[in-house]
């Protein structure tokens, strides 16, 4: 049994090198023979080593009747199919990521890094090929390293090509909505309160110019124009936008949406039907519309609503059955409806909520002193506004 040539050679110059290295330590030393002995026996046992791991591996074989079919012993090689499948690899972490929401990046970051990975990835290779063709080099690129190829570049382009289609389509629905005359807030225009601000988009303006809001944020708040007004309910009354149910359908096209405020405008009972499918909405104010109990229907599967407000709507007790079984609500606002004290009795089963407003400009005349009060004994943690 030989060791290989090319390991052989490896072995024999590294320990020539060694060797004298040890004689030159050995030269001024008192006793230098005595190391030389020490340095030679154990350079002979690493030399003989490999030797007795390929005899062990044949005595295994032998013994399992593998003995003719061992596999030559060979160091590891890089090859493209390697690169191809970590290029792979980070493109599947990345879709996770953007699936997940970690780490909590601007939208559009993973498939940008998709592809940035993918464009540095054949420019190392063609660096690779090359340096590879000048230096006489073995570069292996077979058809399988052809196939992984077309996989790992085609991914990202389908990826960016479909993010590029969903922000035409929320740019489009965007300027639907505002021509309807409602105003339209970006993720970092709003905090996680529904309070809308004034900043601006924090990432690399070039990146923002050449793509825009629409690929790079979510449309996550949508309300009427507001005005302050002294003397009214909250101080803010909103001002005179008509939206019927056709103006509001493109809101289905806003998945990210949290918060909807369509106060005073022309929504029915049909159009809450595109409401209902906005699943990550918090907060939804309906004052002051043609909402009725077949609209508050539509809420059911709003399992994130925090806030709602249906002053001066259609709803009865009937439609407050819909509401009541929202587990995450916190703030039911009823004022000018036409809930009795029964049906104010019935928000006693949503154990979360925290705050119930019954007024309406100030009075309210639809609940009694007693039917308040059985209220604030079966909910003696909430606070009752009235």
């Amino acid at each position: 049994m030989t060791f290989p040539r090319s390991g052989r050679q490896f072995a024999t110059k590294s320990l020539r090198w060694l060797l004298s290295l040890s004689r030159r330590f050995s030269r001024n030393s008192h006793d230098g023979r005595n190391r030389l002995a020490v340095v030679e026996t154990v350079l002979g046992a690493v030399r003989r080593f490999p030797l007795y791991l390929l005899a062990l591996r044949s005595r295994i074989g032998y013994i399992g009747g593998m003995a003719d079919a061992l596999p030559n012993l060979r160091w590891f090689h890089l090859a493209p199919h390697h690169c191809l499948g970590t290029l792979l690899a980070v493109e599947g972490l990345l879709w996770l990521s953007k699936r997940l929401g970690w780490p909590p990046w601007h939208k559009g970051y993973a498939v940008l890094t998709a592809v940035a990975a993918v464009a540095v990835m054949m420019l190392l290779m063609l660096l690779w090929f090359g340096v590879a063709a000048l230096s006489r080099w073995r570069f292996q690129f077979g058809i399988r390293s052809l196939f992984v190829l077309t996989v790992a570049v085609a991914l990202p382009c389908s990826w960016f090509s479909w993010e590029m289609k969903m922000a035409r389509e929320q740019r489009d629905a965007a300027e639907a909505i505002r021509k309807a005359g409602l105003m339209i807030a970006y993720d970092y225009q709003c905090d996680t309160q529904g309070f809308w601000t004034t900043a601006s988009w924090s990432g690399p303006n070039w990146v923002h110019s050449w793509l825009g809001d629409d690929f790079l944020s979510d449309i996550v708040g949508v309300q009427v124009p507001i005005a302050f007004v002294g003397d009214t309910l909250g101080g803010f009354c909103p001002i005179g936008c008509k939206a019927t149910d056709q103006d509001l359908l493109p809101l289905k096209k806003f998945s990210r949406l949290r918060h909807l405020y369509l106060a005073g405008t022309s929504i029915t009972d049909s159009g809450m039907a595109c409401v209902g499918k906005l699943r990550e909405l918090q907060s939804l104010s309906l004052l002051c519309t043609n909402v009725g109990d077949n609209g508050v229907a539509h809420l059911r599967g709003l399992r994130s609503l925090r806030d709602l407000d249906i002053s001066q709507t259609k709803v009865t007790n009937s439609g407050l059955a819909h509401v009541k079984n929202l587990p995450h609500l916190e703030s039911i606002r009823l004022g000018g409806t036409a809930v009795d004290d029964n049906g104010l009795l019935s928000l006693a089963e949503c154990r979360r909520i925290k705050k119930v407003n019954l007024m309406w400009h100030d009075f309210s005349h639809q609940f009694t002193p007693k039917g308040v009060a059985r209220f604030k004994r079966a909910m003696p943690n909430c606070d009752v506004i009235q």
